[in-house]
């Protein structure tokens, strides 16, 4: 019935890892973390080279900073999105300048949150339900790319359109090989290629162009 799923929804937790290198807003998230209802923190690692010995344990969102004493949160995301996955990723930063958005986006970002945020919290919830939490103040960001990416001409071909309107359907990778006869090894390929010639790093933003641009339905 509909009410067991929303309230199924409303049950799960999902878990953190918190890159942050001032002590003090890690103590202060880390509570803030594990008091919501539908969060809990899996470790937090004060920089870059600390947080790679846990980027491919078992957690569900890295909320990175962006400037680390040893790194940078962003190349931490573009690390984690190198590697097939299904993690999430949420930039949480003081920085709100259009060079620091854009390069977030093209590491392949799911959302990217200003740290002075009231709804931090409720936003790192709606990047695990496909959503795309941005702060108010980077939002122009991103839409420009957006706009950007639309009006570009775009080539694919018959197969890495099929493979495109699986992700539209919501197939997972198995069953668009599946579907379209390929190897299971062979979709992540297509995937990565549709990516790039989309001008896009995830499921949802690649779907978005695609209907955009007429290439599904």
């Amino acid at each position: 019935m509909p009410g067991d799923s929303a309230q199924k929804i409303s049950q799960q937790t999902f878990s953190i890892l918190l890159v942050e290198d001032d002590t003090r807003l890690a103590e202060v998230l880390c509570r803030q973390i594990n008091a919501h209802e539908q969060l809990s923190l899996y470790v937090v690692a004060s920089g870059f080279k600390d947080a790679m010995r846990y980027l491919r344990d078992d957690y569900d969102i890295l909320v990175a900073d962006k400037g680390l004493p040893d790194g940078s949160g962003i190349d931490l995301i573009r690390a984690l999105n190198q590697r097939e996955h299904t993690k999430k990723s949420v930039m949480m930063t003081v920085f709100s300048d259009e060079a620091s958005v854009l390069e977030a986006i093209d590491a392949g970002v799911d959302g990217y949150v200003v740290k002075d945020d009231p709804l931090m919290l409720d936003m790192l919830c709606a990047v695990m339900f496909d959503g795309n939490p941005i702060s108010p103040s980077v939002t122009k960001y991103f839409l420009q790319r957006l706009r950007h990416q639309v009006g570009q001409t775009i080539e694919l071909t018959i197969r890495e359109v099929e493979t495109l309107q699986g992700l539209a359907e919501g197939l997972k990778y198995q069953e668009i090989a599946e579907h379209l006869g390929l190897s299971k090894h062979t979709v992540p390929d297509y995937i990565k290629t549709l990516y790039r010639k989309l001008g896009v790093h995830d499921r949802s933003s690649a779907v978005y162009v695609g209907l955009r641009k007429g290439i599904i339905r």
